[in-house]
């Protein structure tokens, strides 16, 4: 009788370590796969320092206390809105903070009318004499233009004096001025009135420049308005800048255009000017551009010109894009003739869609075969496998602009953007602005936000920035001893950075040792 318990109880205690066995066979397959996929991710080749892991700890401590708001429902999650809706709550964030005092490295996709926010051009340029506005009587949005004598009416536009506008404005200046920033920057409104109509976004979107071209191509303004970007993208912590430049001609107050060369002259002006007053060790190149929309007889004429201005301005002029809206324009198939004999280096917009099998996204395909050195945007490239894998093998990069993507209509959470992918199987990507005057934004800082707390995991850490701005470097058009130096600034930088935000925690940096 007893033998028979026993033996029952012998069974049941195998069975229960049977079952124990199992259970710790499979818990260890799974952190075995939940470790081989943490190694494949973007940044986890980076080994932090001592230093660097204890304000790792802190970071990593805000982000998971600002998460669990989110993940509850008990808070709005910002990345999941409109940026415009939401960007006085990520400026709250300790996260953005934290990202907005980091050293960023270079800031690698910008392009040249969305450089200096609207506010500067407001404030300085409409108070120059002989500044003269416009309300666009079609789209209701307003034109400027600098004028010795006031401009000729027609069926879209009476002009009249800023000056005089602003004195007569019932609310006052301040209210004035307030109006006409409002008035440019692509705002909610906008973007909510056009949802789910690419068309409409990009009219709305094109607007802006057609409102500030006026202003900032004034001969007196170019080269202080290309001065004040590059103070202010400086004052967001970044060292380099690549932009995208269409070298529009400039105009003196008799209506009399430059040169390209004197455009470039005026740019020059401008970042030697920068350079002297803020950050001698800073570059800047630009990536002159050209609207997809063109003929391919211009876009012949301006490869040649761009080639020449890369021979006269070999530090300056890094090489050469196809820009606007993708959907809207011609292919790069469409201009093959003219950009194979071409030796100038391509940095092309590719891949800006939410479609699949159209011209669009298969200029991913032209893009990685014309060896561009790097891919604006790329959203469409996961659906585009073979294309992925040679661009990983080739180590041609995305330029990642997340926000820009979100406005722009290709999608609204930006947790469900296609970097996320980007960033789990370790492809390089840079992460970038593209406009950020025109919706608001400064330098690079939300657009590295939304990154971490969004597109990326979240136990995606420091690793990963430290990995975002040293790609930012790695990828940058420099040249090799250019790299250099700007790689031992960016790391004198983000020493000094860690060790700051080190003793902000109280931590006695006598005891650690750090080894960059």
């Amino acid at each position: 009788m007893y033998l028979k318990y026993l033996l029952v109880l012998v069974y049941y205690v195998a069975l229960i370590a049977s079952d124990h066995e199992v259970a710790e066979t499979y818990k260890q397959r799974r952190d075995v796969l939940l470790g081989r996929e943490r190694g494949m991710r973007l940044g986890s080749d980076v080994i932090l320092d001592p230093y660097e892991e204890i304000v790792n700890k802190q970071l990593m401590k805000n982000k998971k206390e600002e998460m669990a708001g989110y993940v509850s429902g008990a808070e709005t999650f910002p990345p999941g809105h409109s940026f415009t809706e939401v960007k006085e709550d990520i400026e709250k964030s300790k996260v953005y903070k934290f990202i907005r005092k980091m050293p960023k490295g270079g800031l690698l996709h910008l392009h040249d009318f969305a450089l200096t926010s609207v506010e500067w051009l407001v404030l300085y340029a409409t108070y120059l004499p002989h500044c003269y506005l416009c309300q666009h009587q079609d789209h209701h949005y307003h034109r400027f233009v600098f004028s010795a004598s006031k401009p000729i009416n027609n069926k879209e536009c009476v002009w009249s004096l800023v000056a005089d506008e602003r004195r007569n404005f019932t609310d006052g200046t301040k209210a004035f001025d307030d109006m006409l920033i409002k008035s440019i920057l692509f705002g909610n409104s906008k973007i909510v009135s056009s949802r789910g109509n690419t068309s409409q976004i990009w009219q709305y979107f094109e607007e802006y420049f057609f409102s500030v071209t006026g202003l900032l191509l004034y001969n007196p303004v170019f080269p202080l308005y290309v001065y004040e970007g590059l103070k202010e993208l400086w004052q967001d912590n970044i060292q380099h800048f690549e932009i995208r430049a269409s070298l529009q001609q400039t105009y003196s107050l008799s209506g009399r255009h430059s040169s390209p060369r004197t455009v470039l002259q005026q740019y020059l002006q401008g970042i030697r000017r920068f350079q002297e007053l803020h950050c001698h060790l800073c570059r800047v190149q630009l990536i002159i551009c050209l609207h997809r929309s063109l003929p391919a007889a211009v876009i012949k004429r301006k490869l040649y010109e761009a080639a020449h201005l890369q021979r006269m301005y070999p530090g300056l002029v890094a090489g050469f894009d196809l820009v606007g809206h993708e959907d809207g324009g011609r292919s790069l198939l469409s201009f093959m003739p003219e950009l194979k004999g071409s030796r100038l280096p391509f940095f092309f917009h590719a891949g800006e869609t939410n479609w699949q099998g159209t011209a669009t996204d298969e200029n991913l395909i032209d893009a990685v075969l014309l060896k561009a050195k790097r891919i604006g945007h790329g959203y469409a490239i996961l659906k585009h496998p073979a294309i992925l894998e040679e661009a990983q093998m080739n180590q041609i990069p995305i330029e990642v602009c997340p926000i820009s993507n979100q406005i722009l209509g290709l999608l609204d959470d930006l947790r469900n953007h296609p970097a996320s992918s980007l960033i789990a199987s370790n492809f390089p990507i840079v992460v970038s602005s593209d406009d950020p005057a025109t919706w608001n934004s400064t330098g690079l800082s939300h657009d590295l936000y939304v990154i971490f707390m969004a597109v990326a995991g979240v136990h995606d850490d420091l690793r990963l920035l430290k990995k975002l701005a040293q790609n930012s470097i790695r990828f940058s058009s420099l040249s090799i001893f250019e790299k250099e130096k700007l790689q031992d600034d960016w790391i004198s930088k983000w020493r000094i950075f860690i060790e700051n935000e080190a003793k902000s925690l109280c931590i006695n940096n006598t005891q650690l040792e750090m080894d960059f």
